[in-house]
């Protein structure tokens, strides 16, 4: 990292890059503990032990509570890196500007610790979880709903599928949108509506490899920039007037890349290519997608093309297209995949506990609760929601 930066930004900026990587680290490691691997009962939680304390003051000393898009300013001064490091934000559903500091953990995860990607898919990741939980005993039903859940006292007792039949529980944990957790128990629901994040248009198909052999970078996530870097912020997180991106940034994954048998064809090779375009939440942007989406798809593929990828708006052969509508119909809250934003109000323990209070033995899991969005902290979240059937 540090050989391409002093490569396309010079040694200066390369210098500054390593006193902002130092920072990245620093506040990763005073809040990994504190904000995303605990359970909160309380706001107090955070000076309730000596080492909450410690780590608390060391996240204030840091400038976590500060600004993040500030803080990187001050470090580093290329306009491209400044983006490459706040981009973040946007994962946990605000600008770079209005974010937190302490989001700049996301971007440690990112650049410094790596990533990783399982052969053969990111199915990969479900199946081995499926298949430890079916060695440790438990059964596996998909495609069936649950439309209630029965209590008694202060502790649920079974769930009512669709087809009328009874599962009986000693311990319920929820995992779905917070919408779909509130419907199922109504006494759940919030006083003060939740924000939520901003949605995200998904394009997943195919493309010859004859066709991404010409194309500028191989690479398995490749983010393309707009130019219009906080315009483009404003529109999709805006509250009540949020609007398509007008100088889009996309990511484009190609997971062949990394795993050359994910290739799909037998004469002719093609690679699985999936397009990544942010978009408001139908909160923001009560946008009519059934009559959108063709139109809006037709229009990323082209601004691709001129950007540099060369045949991908005549080659690519979509597959599958999700939109905030698509997300809406799968019980996500104002058609967005990436629940409620991480505004100061909805960050640590102010966001959604994994316990509801009215029972004894249900706990949640998943983006709603804590500690938040994204694949590390949906699975840290198990890890929480475990923990707190253990000590109940």
């Amino acid at each position: 990292m540090i050989a391409e930066v002093t490569r396309l930004c010079g040694p200066q900026e390369a210098q500054r890059y390593l006193r902002l990587r130092e920072w990245l680290r620093d506040i990763f490691e005073a809040e990994f503990d504190l904000f995303m691997a605990s359970n909160f009962d309380s706001p107090l939680d955070l000076v309730s032990t000596r080492e909450a304390r410690a780590d608390l003051w060391k996240v204030i000393r840091l400038g976590g509570f500060g600004r993040l898009g500030r803080r990187i300013d001050s470090l580093i001064h290329d306009p491209r890196l400044r983006r490459i490091f706040t981009f973040q934000a946007l994962y946990a559903g605000v600008p770079p500007n209005s974010a937190l500091g302490v989001y700049g953990a996301i971007a440690h995860m990112d650049t410094t610790l790596g990533v990783y990607f399982p052969r053969g898919g990111m199915r990969t990741v479900a199946l081995s979880m499926a298949d430890a939980l079916t060695a440790a005993g438990g059964e596996l039903h998909l495609g069936r709903r649950v439309v209630s859940i029965d209590s008694a006292g202060r502790r649920t007792t079974a769930v009512q599928l669709d087809d009328g039949t009874t599962i009986d529980c000693d311990v319920l944990v929820l995992t779905p949108d917070i919408s779909t957790v509130e419907q199922l128990v109504p006494t759940a629901r919030r006083r003060i509506p939740a924000r939520r994040s901003p949605s995200a248009v998904v394009l997943h198909g195919t493309v010859p490899a004859s066709v991404t052999a010409g194309w500028p970078a191989r690479r398995h996530h490749t983010i393309d920039f707009g130019e219009a870097w906080e315009q483009t912020f404003r529109e999709i997180t805006s509250r009540r007037r949020g609007s398509l991106m007008s100088d889009p940034s996309l990511l484009i994954t190609r997971p062949a890349v990394s795993d050359p048998e994910l290739h799909v064809g037998r004469e002719s090779l093609s690679e699985p290519v999936s397009i990544l375009a942010p978009c408001p939440n139908l909160d923001s942007a009560p946008l009519d997608w059934s009559a959108l989406s063709d139109a809006y798809a037709a229009e990323i593929l082209v601004t691709l093309e001129h950007r540099g990828y060369t045949g991908i708006s005549s080659a690519f052969e979509l597959g599958h297209m999700d939109t905030p509508q698509t997300w809406l119909a799968q019980g996500m809250a104002a058609g967005s995949p990436f629940a409620d934003a991480h505004v100061f109000r909805q960050t640590g323990p102010f966001r959604r506990s994994n316990i509801i209070r009215q029972y004894d033995n249900v706990v949640l899991a998943g983006s709603s609760t804590v500690p938040g969005v994204g694949v590390p902290s949906v699975l840290l979240s198990g890890r929480l929601a475990a923990q707190r059937i253990i000590s109940r």
